[in-house]
């Protein structure tokens, strides 16, 4: 379906939202989705989003997770 509306809307930015696992940001690719977002910290999805240069806002909710997110992040 991703396919179909990135191919009838080319200049439109199409983002994948509540990815909980690297497959499904795996098929968000190549060159189809621009970010992701997972409501949970999910390492494999920040290292698959990481490795096609897609930004990935991760959930994090204790002091924990929000520093294993900043540490799991591109850095500039």
């Amino acid at each position: 379906m991703l396919e179909q509306a990135a191919a009838e809307f080319p200049d439109f930015l199409f983002g994948l939202g509540t990815v909980l696992d690297a497959e499904t940001t795996r098929g968000g690719h190549p060159g189809r989705c621009e970010v992701h977002r997972h409501s949970a910290l999910r390492p494999d999805v920040i290292t698959m989003c990481r490795r096609y240069r897609v930004p990935v806002f991760a959930g994090a909710l204790t002091p924990t997770e929000i520093l294993s997110a900043w540490r799991r992040a591109p850095t500039p």
